[in-house]
């Protein structure tokens, strides 16, 4: 058993965390993390991914079987393709078709495609969760020639992709199947103004004993969250979310945080052991301070409300951050956005934090495509630390920073659109990032857990029933999958978790 303490009194002393989070996420424990040169942003290199990418297709754009890639997209991500067709068009002579769908769609069309195989979409931008899936499928082709023959510099380079998002977001089994586009963590966003207020500030202090801050613990977000609600002045301590399909993300976050992974060596599912049943308990235990909408918000009714003001925080994607802080959005909460870590939990005097990696998408070649080599090409530029710099700030899209010069070197537009001050904390959370269910059959696991999370938090189960009905759940799809096989894939997605989770379970001594 861990000692697990979040109690607002027992925390680490601020300073001295900081400052072992910053020995942590230089060390040399994290493959290809962090590590930063600070004059790469001058360099000419930067645009030698793009370059590389643009000769490819060139020179094999004249015998290709047809002069279009076709790019099955979900609904309303095009803001981030649509403006660089014709530069892509005029630096290789080939057209770009993007074949728009609803997202609830997309899974399914690519995988009538695994089925059909017809060839009709050359790339699919799909969700990072499905990768495994669609490689399984046979949809996902295998990119490591590619990757060794055009350098897109993944995860090594002064312009990689960090770790784990450069594993996960582009590997399954082992070998690359997919380019990351879009780092998708969640963070803790709060409204800056009401914490500075300096009446709400000495009203803080008298109640709970300690300055108003961005809290470390769960404990202190759960102080925090209390201390805002106030109903009957039609204002509360959080949205977060508490409806299906989100509401296992919000799990996932305490759960991880106690120490946990979702699954031990042998598979076996830890949701229902006794830090699974107090993340869930703690989430019941929270509700009183949310808004009723947050029991049915998706993610774009939970951006819109935020913005009328009347809220104090939420957990929630990159793109939040970007939406609610333009003043033509929302002139209640622009430029009083504050970003902060997801709070974490004291496991035996260790400070442990877990932001998800909830969604993020990614570029597929399929394998049934003509021209696989000139849809990969395409993919390469556009997710090039160049071109992706200028992609990601377009209006209309779905991706966020992901590469290192999106965070340290970025554009002008990058950081109009997302501020230093936020870049600069997105980069310092990446060592606590948590996968989603980046495996085979996730969205039965996912829908097992979700499912079972929100009957507890609408009092239809009690945390422990829920947990444990999940966890008998879960074991059942991995027997059905195949369990050797299942843990061979949970093994290595295992091993992105943070080191400090991985290390609690001997992670690195799996076989």
């Amino acid at each position: 058993m861990h000692k697990i303490t979040d109690k607002p009194g027992q925390q680490l002393k601020r300073r001295s965390f900081l400052k072992g989070s910053a020995a942590a996420l230089t060390g040399a424990a994290m493959p290809g993390i962090l590590h930063v040169s600070a004059a790469f942003a001058d360099s000419e290199t930067i645009h030698d991914i793009a370059n590389r990418a643009v000769e490819g297709a060139t020179n094999l754009a004249g015998k290709a079987a047809k002069k279009t890639i076709s790019i099955l997209i979900p609904g309303g991500s095009g803001g981030n393709l649509t403006p660089f067709l014709d530069e892509w068009k005029s630096l290789t002579g080939l057209s770009v078709e993007l074949i728009e769908v609803p997202n609830t769609e997309l899974y399914s069309k690519a995988m009538q495609e695994a089925v059909a195989k017809t060839g009709q979409y050359d790339l699919i931008i799909g969700p990072v969760f499905a990768l495994p899936d669609f490689t399984e499928a046979g949809l996902a082709k295998e990119l490591g020639d590619y990757v060794e023959k055009y350098q897109p510099e993944l995860d090594h380079g002064a312009y990689r992709i960090p770790y784990p998002f450069s594993e996960f977001g582009c590997k399954y089994g082992g070998s690359y199947r997919a380019l990351y586009a879009d780092a998708d963590n969640w963070a803790l966003y709060m409204r800056k103004d009401w914490m500075e207020d300096p009446a709400e500030q000495a009203a803080f202090k008298a109640k709970y004993g300690r300055d108003l801050a961005a809290p470390d613990t769960w404990g202190e977000y759960d102080q925090l969250v209390e201390f805002f609600t106030r109903p009957e002045e039609g204002r509360y301590g959080s949205l977060e979310y508490r409806a299906p399909f989100y509401t296992k993300w919000q799990w996932m976050q305490r759960f991880c945080s106690k120490g946990m992974l979702y699954f031990d060596k042998d598979m076996e599912p830890l949701c229902n052991t006794p830090e699974g049943i107090a993340a869930l308990e703690e989430l019941i235990a929270g509700e009183p301070n949310l808004p009723k909408e947050a029991f049915t918000n998706g993610w774009s009714e939970n951006y819109n409300q935020y913005g009328i003001g009347n809220v104090f925080s939420t957990f929630s994607w990159p793109s939040f951050f970007r939406y609610n802080n333009d003043p033509a959005i929302s002139e209640a909460v622009a430029g009083n956005l504050l970003s902060a870590p997801v709070p974490g939990t004291i496991v035996d005097g260790e400070l442990i934090r877990a932001s998800v990696n909830a969604f993020g998408w990614l570029y597929v070649v399929n394998e049934h495509s003509e021209i696989p080599e000139l849809a990969y090409l395409f993919a390469q530029w556009h997710t090039a630390p160049d071109v992706s710099d200028r992609a990601i700030p377009m209006n209309g899209g779905y991706f966020d920073p992901t590469r290192t010069n999106h965070f340290k070197s970025p554009g002008a537009a990058m950081k109009e659109k997302y501020t230093q001050a936020w870049l600069d904390a997105a980069w310092d959370q990446i060592g606590d990032v948590i996968p989603d269910f980046v495996i085979r059959g996730t969205f039965e696991y996912s829908e097992a857990l979700d499912r079972n999370c929100v009957e507890a938090v609408l009092g239809k189960k009690t945390a422990e029933e829920a947990m444990n009905d999940a966890a008998k759940e879960m074991a059942r799809i991995t027997r059905r999958m195949g369990k050797d096989r299942q843990i061979q894939s949970w093994h290595s997605l295992a091993r992105t978790f943070p080191e400090k989770i991985k290390a609690r379970h001997g992670v690195s001594s799996w076989t």
